[in-house]
C-alpha cells in the first residue's frame, strides 16, 4: 500500500512540475517517463502502462519534424513499449496454454475411454 502511495506522489509531482508550453527536454521527455514509472508503481500492471505509453508516444510522433524528441525519441518509446506489450501478451498466452494443457489432455483421455 505504501509503495502505491509513492507512485501517486511521483505522478502528482510530475503533473505539478509539468509545463505544457515548455520546449525543455525535462518537460517533453523526462517528466512523462517519470510519470509512467509512477503510474506503474501505482497500478502494478506493466501491460496497461505499456499500452497507454505506446499510444501517447505514437500520438505525439511527427517523423518529419526537425525536433529529435518528436521525430526520434517518441517513436523509440512507442516501439519499446509496443514490443514490451507484445512480449507480455505472448508470455501470458503461453502460460495460459501451459496451465490448461493437462486439463485438456485429461478431457481427451476420458472421451476416448467411453
Amino acid at each position: 500500500m505504501k509503495l502505491r502511495l509513492v507512485g501517486v506522489a511521483i505522478l502528482l509531482g510530475c503533473l505539478l512540475l509539468y509545463d505544457f508550453e515548455s520546449e525543455a527536454l525535462v518537460d517533453r521527455l523526462l517528466l512523462p517517463i517519470a510519470a509512467t514509472i509512477g503510474a506503474w508503481i501505482m497500478i502494478k500492471n506493466a501491460a496497461a502502462v505499456c499500452l497507454v505509453a505506446s499510444f501517447l508516444a505514437l500520438a505525439h510522433t511527427d517523423l518529419n519534424s526537425e525536433d529529435w524528441v518528436v521525430s526520434l525519441a517518441y517513436p523509440a518509446v512507442a516501439t519499446l513499449c509496443g514490443t514490451c506489450l507484445v512480449t507480455i501478451v505472448i508470455a501470458r498466452f503461453s502460460d495460459r496454454i501451459t496451465e490448461t494443457h493437462e486439463a485438456r489432455w485429461r478431457h481427451r483421455k476420458r472421451g476416448e475411454g467411453e
